[in-house]
């Protein structure tokens, strides 16, 4: 699933989750609501039945007693008298049950006990002006009700202070009254045991109401509720999968071997492609081992030490001096392990990296800041030597042509030769690190190689040594700079010569080239040598400035590096190894040259410049006073009209005033540079944009950039009087002699 299906159908799935927990909670509300006021009702209800109780007893009381008046009534006019009325009714009474401890009386209008139920002895008290009826706070006498002469019922209470209930009813014809009295304890117990069955009852449908209430929730909002834990469920059950699918493209994606280990039995869980491809075994195979058996047996122990020190707590990180056997053989890692928990239980995150290749990047990178440094040292020592040493070689080869005895020439020749080499040397610490951007050509590599072997000293064969050539025919050139391909061909084979020496038994020397096939358009040019080898512990060195291992005087270690130099500003590479049976072989892979028809054009062109005239006028600008001397004294002698000046405002002014043939200039002045000046010449006068020769010591390129983005000449120092005649010849020869007009 990818992330973003999953993150619609979640989506999708939340609205829906989210708009049945509305109406669920919804439907939850209005249940409660009608279980409260279900609650509500049933104690209000409590709260009132005891006065509800009270009036509907006295309500049964007072039928009672007007039921008995009635019947009585009815039988009035068989009576002669009231007393006969009494007596008859005395008689049958003793049959009419009123309660457990109840009785009747026959009380006449004045309140006077007519008949007693109970007490035959209370016959004629009158009771009407001291027995009071009603609870406190609405007391009235019995006579005030008996004169009321209606049916009632209340709270009796009798001449003894006994609190009864007492229902009484008026017998019309008589005009005499009945009353049932019961005592009051009596009424309460009936009472009380009514509210108990209430409350009994109330309870019952205060227990019943939530049940059925849910009853009808469960029917109102079950299907809701049921597709809101569908949706639930399905959003869970989609996120877990799009996070388990993060988590697999994560952990496959990790280009460090990582696997997932149980803390308890070191049993691998699970592995990730990069273990796979470390190791040699697949994925399914590596989850039925334990970690530990990933490492040799010597290094079991050290790692179960490492796990136990990261269940209590510590770090492991870059663990270096373990090993996993793989395809490739026993490769060193580093091992890094972290306590997680997964799905509730310990695991050990493990993750092997190769130390290997992260030796060799940080080798790299390190080699990388030596020569940024290296190149920054030498280009400066390069600049500071350059124009002392022009001085020295120029004024030497003039001195050179005017010295006329044997001996003052031959230490000019000495003077000349010791100054071409410091030239050489400072050529060969540029070439280390190519700071320098040099003209190139279309070279053709044999010859070239074949110049390199015939200029050794003493030559090959004089020492023993064959050489085997194993050349392809037809090989195609190569765009370089002369040279420096010639100094690196000549210091591979003076190393391979000094290779050879050094072992007793056959010396040859071979040398290969032929045409890589495909689309690489490359030339690889190979020389193989029967000497000692290189021990393995230098070939990661073998290249670097100042590494030798010849003893000391009989070698700078600038060679190979010279070489490596060389090689990477042709946008090649060069590699070494150990030959199969003994020696070295270095090998050289360099971009060959598609041919056009107008590199011969341009060549033949350049040959057929010849010089037009000596009489011709120059403006030297040069801040160093051996340089400029050297220059003006060679241009002189040469037959040239020659100004030198040593700042550019004063050779601004001077240009302003008179004009010249030629300006040369050096790239770096005092407060201003050559370039500089030629743009503010060429501002007062576009004649000028062809009329200037630059001249410099500096290595840097920081100033020749835009000289040669514009296709001005650049003499590089040191140079020699002839590379500075032939090029003054050369530019004036392109562009033609002016007329000089005096200031």
């Amino acid at each position: 699933m990818s992330s973003t299906s999953s993150g619609e159908a979640g989506g999708r799935a939340g609205t829906r989750s989210r708009r049945l927990t509305l109406v669920s909670k919804t439907s939850l509300a209005v249940a409660g609501l009608g279980i409260l006021i279900v609650a509500g009702m049933g104690t209000a209800a409590y709260l009132g039945e005891r006065a509800g109780l009270v009036e509907l007893v006295y309500q049964e009381n007072v039928l009672l007693a007007d039921a008995l008046a009635r019947t009585l009534e009815a039988r009035a006019g068989t009576f002669t008298s009231v007393d006969d009325f009494v007596d008859r009714f005395q008689r049958e009474s003793n049959g009419l049950y009123v309660g457990e401890e109840g009785y009747l009386c026959i009380l006449d209008a004045e309140g006077r006990v007519l008949l007693h139920s109970r007490r035959p002895d209370l016959r004629g008290v009158s009771v009407g002006d001291r027995a009071v009826i009603g609870a406190e706070g609405d007391r009235r006498s019995l006579l005030e009700v008996l004169g009321a002469g209606a049916p009632f019922a209340g709270r009796y209470f009798t001449l003894a202070g006994k609190e009864e209930l007492l229902s009484l009813a008026p017998i019309e014809p008589l005009h005499v009254f009945v009353t049932v009295h019961q005592p009051y304890e009596i009424v309460t117990r009936r009472l009380d045991a009514a509210r108990r069955r209430t409350l009994l009852a109330g309870l019952l449908v205060l227990l019943i109401a939530p049940f059925l209430g849910v009853l009808l929730l469960q029917r109102i909002v079950g299907p809701y509720y049921r597709e809101l834990e569908l949706a639930r469920e399905t959003e869970y059950r989609e996120r877990l999968a799009a996070s388990e699918a993060r988590y697999r493209e994560l952990f496959g994606a990790n280009t460090d071997a990582t696997f997932v280990v149980e803390a308890a039995t070191h049993v691998i869980l699970e592995a990730n492609h990069a273990a796979a491809k470390l190791t040699g075994v697949s994925a399914e195979e590596l989850c039925r081992l334990r970690v530990e058996q990933l490492f040799p047996e010597a290094e079991r122990p050290t790692f179960a030490n490492v796990l136990v020190e990261v269940a209590s707590g510590h770090e492991c990180q870059d663990r270096e001096g373990f090993h996993v056997q793989g395809p490739a053989g026993a490769r060193p890692v580093a091992v890094n392990v972290k306590q997680l928990r997964q799905l509730g239980r310990p695991v050990y995150l493990t993750l092997l990296r190769e130390t290997s290749e992260r030796e060799r990047h940080r080798q790299q990178r390190i080699q990388r800041e030596k020569l940024a440094a290296l190149g920054t040292l030498i280009s400066g020592v390069a600049h500071e030597l350059n124009n002392p040493l022009g001085s020295i070689l120029g004024l030497s080869e003039l001195l050179g042509r005017d010295a006329k005895e044997p001996k003052t020439q031959e230490d000019l020749r000495i003077l000349i030769a010791e100054a071409r080499r410091c030239r050489t040397l400072v050529q060969d610490l540029l070439a280390v690190v190519r700071r320098e951007s040099t003209p190139k050509e279309a070279l053709d590599l044999p010859g070239l190689l074949e110049d390199a072997l015939a200029s050794l000293s003493p030559p090959l064969a004089t020492l023993g040594i064959e050489v085997v050539r194993e050349m392809d025919t037809g090989l195609p050139r190569v765009l370089g700079h002369r040279g420096q391909l010639h100094r690196a061909f000549l210091n591979l084979l003076a190393n391979a010569r000094d290779a050879v020496l050094d072992r007793g038994g056959p010396k040859r020397i071979v040398t290969r080239m032929r045409a890589e096939p495909g689309d690489g358009r490359l030339v690889r040019i190979e020389i193989e040598d029967s000497g000692t080898g290189i021990p393995p512990e230098n070939l990661t060195r073998i290249f670097d400035p100042f590494f030798t291992t010849k003893p000391i005087g009989q070698g700078t270690g600038l060679g190979l590096a010279l070489v490596a130099g060389v090689v990477r500003d042709h946008g090649g590479s060069v590699t070494t190894a150990n030959a199969p049976g003994g020696g070295a072989i270095f090998r050289i892979e360099l971009p060959h040259l598609d041919e056009s028809p107008g590199a011969a054009a341009a060549e033949a062109a350049l040959s057929a410049l010849t010089p037009t005239s000596t009489d011709a006028s120059v403006l030297v600008v040069e801040d160093e006073p051996g340089m400029a001397y050297m220059i003006r004294r060679t241009l002189t002698e040469v037959g040239y009209q020659v100004e030198c000046l040593h700042e550019p405002a004063a050779a601004l002014d001077l240009v302003s005033r008179r004009p010249f043939d030629l300006i040369l200039s050096d790239v770096r002045l005092p407060g201003s540079s050559g370039w500089r000046l030629y743009q503010s010449v060429c501002a007062r006068d576009a004649a000028y944009a062809d009329r200037f020769l630059f001249v410099t010591g500096d290595v840097l390129g920081d100033l020749s950039g835009p000289i040669e983005k514009a296709k001005r000449p650049i003499l590089r120092k040191p140079f020699t009087v002839k590379e500075l005649v032939d090029t003054v010849k050369g530019t004036l020869a392109h562009v033609g002699s002016r007329k000089t007009a005096k200031a």
